[in-house]
C-alpha cells in the first residue's frame, strides 16, 4: 500500500470516528496507526507505538497519549468516547488489514 493512500484510508477511519481534524490527537493518530501497520504486527502496546511516534514527533510519549485522549473526548460519534486509545488503534488497523 502506498504511503500517501494508506493515509487517505486512515483518515477515513477517523472521519467516521468523528475525531476532529482540528485536534492535535488527530495527526498522532494517523502517525500510531501508521507505525501499527509498519510493524506487521496487531499485537502490539500501545505505550511503545507512543514512545515510537513521540521520538518521530520529536515529543515526549505522555504529550501523545494526552492529545489523543483529550480528541476522543471531543469526538462526534458517541461510541468512541466509551473506547480506549488502545482499542481505536487496533479498530482502525484491523479495517485497514481486513
Amino acid at each position: 500500500m502506498q504511503q500517501g493512500s494508506l493515509e487517505k484510508k486512515i483518515v477515513v477511519c477517523l472521519d467516521r470516528a468523528g475525531i476532529k481534524h482540528a485536534c492535535a490527537g488527530y495527526k498522532y493518530l494517523v502517525l500510531c496507526v501508521q507505525i501499527v501497520l509498519e510493524s506487521k504486527s496487531r499485537v502490539f502496546k500501545v505505550r511503545d507505538i507512543y514512545e515510537i511516534a513521540a521520538e518521530r514527533a520529536g515529543i515526549q510519549w505522555q504529550t501523545i497519549e494526552r492529545a489523543i485522549r483529550i480528541s476522543m473526548k471531543r469526538a462526534a460519534n458517541e461510541n468512541t468516547k466509551k473506547l480506549t486509545n488502545k482499542e481505536l488503534i487496533a479498530r482502525i488497523v484491523d479495517q485497514l488489514i481486513d
